[in-house]
């Protein structure tokens, strides 16, 4: 027994450990798969002969391996050409080559607990900002709601549930202050687009750039009635990309993306440079207007998660001031700065996450509703309130 532990012993300190310096000489890059590598399990000895320590071992190594990205990718076009599924759980394969997020397809098949409950937390957060300043909320419907007739078939079953949430949501919200409604406006132009153009990416979470200009008109028709000009939205630059599903699953398509920009005759733009730790999570811009292109002369903080992005190009030509903001930077002083001196508030979020909203919690995860909280709680003490400047 002792000599056949020892040639085990030796056997694998000239497989495995090569192997495991290969992985730590060159870590493979796993941006890819949105998560940290798998770390090496302790090397003892006795784990020697415990089968669970060669199975960490050999997910350690895939995530390192030499050209993982390429073996990751051949193995997800193989699932997806030939069995129409893809390596990764959370990305849904539908019909004529739609991509779907699974964790929103999930949660939408879960009851909404009571839609007074979301009410509850968004008018949680607006009573908690400042008088002074206006404050609106909206969700941007999630890919599935506007267009469920791509989805698997054990998804579109159902969809009436999540409708009906929705439906009860909305009634909810209809009543109270600040609630800009973006299924519905999203909803006709969906019908009305027909098939083309699409509001959404086929194979990405988020909508594209009509979808996003849905979504602007209905924020300036609640904000500025009147002054959202549909003709000033025109494709301003195109890039080669990936869409995040495709990256999620690991296959490595590309594609042309649009960016959609609102250009006012006679508007123009100045962007504030940011430090190099917020360059990603705010951005703020001065808009100067002349008479035939009036401009809010207000300040417009947007928060928002991914999908408030596309957003940024749209918005920002119709106020004096605007800032974007993510949901992940409300902690620092340049979102401090940015909402203390805001006349308008608008927070936009995907859909999906109403469905964790509570009033006590009204932003997941609930360290961001502290944030937010006690951001708009101190503005109400900081001094006296500041005087708006009015409309446009």
């Amino acid at each position: 027994m002792r000599r056949f532990y020892r040639s085990f012993l030796v056997l694998f300190l000239v497989l495995a450990l090569p192997l495991l310096g290969l992985g730590i000489l060159f870590p493979a890059d796993t941006g890819d798969l949105n998560r940290r590598p798998v770390p090496y399990p302790d090397v003892r000895a006795d784990r020697l002969f415990d089968a669970g320590f060669y199975a960490d071992l050999g997910e350690a190594l895939a995530d390192r391996i030499t050209a993982r990205a390429f073996w990751r990718s051949l193995d997800a076009a193989i699932d997806y050409e030939v069995l129409r599924d893809t390596p990764s759980d959370r990305v849904v394969v539908g019909r004529e080559d739609w991509l779907y997020y699974q964790p929103a397809l999930d949660i939408e098949r879960r009851p909404l607990s009571d839609a007074q409950e979301t009410r509850s937390a968004m008018l949680s957060i607006a009573s908690a900002a400042p008088t002074e300043i206006d404050f609106y909320f909206a969700f941007a419907p999630n890919k599935a709601t506007i267009y469920p007739e791509y989805l698997p078939r054990r998804y579109r079953a159902s969809r009436a549930g999540g409708d009906r949430n929705i439906d009860a949501l909305r009634a909810a919200l209809a009543d109270g202050p600040g609630f800009v409604d973006l299924w519905s406006p999203m909803r006709e132009a969906r019908r009305q687009n027909g098939p083309e153009p699409l509001l959404y990416f086929k194979r990405d979470t988020h909508w594209n750039g009509y979808g996003a200009a849905v979504a602007a008109e209905a924020i300036m028709d609640a904000i500025a009635p009147g002054i959202w000009d549909s003709g000033a939205v025109q494709p301003t630059d195109v890039r080669i990309d990936q869409q995040d599903l495709d990256r999620i699953a690991g296959l490595w398509r590309s594609f042309e993306r649009e960016t959609h920009s609102a250009v006012r005759e006679g508007v123009t733009l100045e962007a504030t440079d940011m430090a190099a730790d917020m360059a990603e999570l705010v951005h703020v811009w001065r808009a100067s207007g002349q008479a035939g292109a009036p401009v809010v002369n207000q300040k417009l903080v947007v928060i928002h998660d991914s999908f408030g992005t596309a957003l940024e190009r749209l918005l920002p030509p119709y106020f004096r001031d605007t800032a974007f903001i993510h949901i992940d930077a409300l902690a620092s002083p340049e979102a401090h700065t940015a909402i203390r001196d805001a006349d308008i508030v608008v927070m936009l979020l995907v859909e999906r996450k109403i469905y964790r909203m509570r009033p006590g919690s009204p932003l997941p995860p609930q360290r961001r509703s502290r944030e937010l909280q006690s951001l708009l709680e101190s503005l109400n003490t900081a001094g006296a309130p500041k005087r708006k400047t009015g409309g446009p």
